[in-house]
C-alpha cells in the first residue's frame, strides 16, 4: 500500500476505494494545495518562521473545511446510501463466507468485512 501524503491523509484519499468522479477530483486537488503548503513550510530557507508556520497550518484548515462543503454541494447523499445497501449485501453474500473460517462469526459483523468489501469493489 501507498504512504500517503499529508493532503492525502488529511482529505481522506484512498485509492482501493476512490473513485474518479466530482468528488475525488475535490479532494485530489485540495490535498495537492495541503502538501505544497506543507512543502513551503517544512522548507529550510523559510528559517522556522513561526509566522508562516502559523499561516500555513489556518490555510490548511480552511482548505479542508472547504474541500467538504465542496463536496457536499456535488453530492446529494446517495452515494452512502449506494455504499451502505452494497456493504450489506456483501455481508449476507456467500463470497464473505470465503473469509470466514469460524462459524459462530458469521453471526457478527467485523472490521475485516469493511475491508473485504472494499477489496472485493
Amino acid at each position: 500500500m501507498k504512504n500517503l501524503s499529508l493532503g492525502e491523509k488529511r482529505m481522506r484519499i484512498n485509492f482501493s476505494s476512490q473513485k474518479p468522479g466530482n468528488t475525488y477530483y475535490i479532494k485530489r486537488n485540495a490535498a495537492e494545495i495541503i502538501n505544497v503548503l506543507e512543502a513551503f513550510k517544512i522548507d529550510p530557507r523559510n528559517n522556522e518562521n513561526i509566522e508562516n508556520a502559523r499561516l500555513i497550518a489556518i490555510a490548511q484548515t480552511e482548505i479542508e473545511k472547504a474541500a467538504e462543503i465542496a463536496v457536499k454541494a456535488v453530492t446529494d447523499g446517495s452515494e452512502n446510501e449506494k455504499d451502505l445497501i452494497s456493504f450489506g449485501n456483501f455481508v449476507l453474500s456467500e463470497e464473505r463466507d470465503q473469509y470466514i473460517s469460524q462459524r459462530e462469526n458469521r453471526g457478527r459483523v467485523h472490521h475485516s468485512d469493511l475491508a473485504n468489501w472494499k477489496d472485493s469493489l
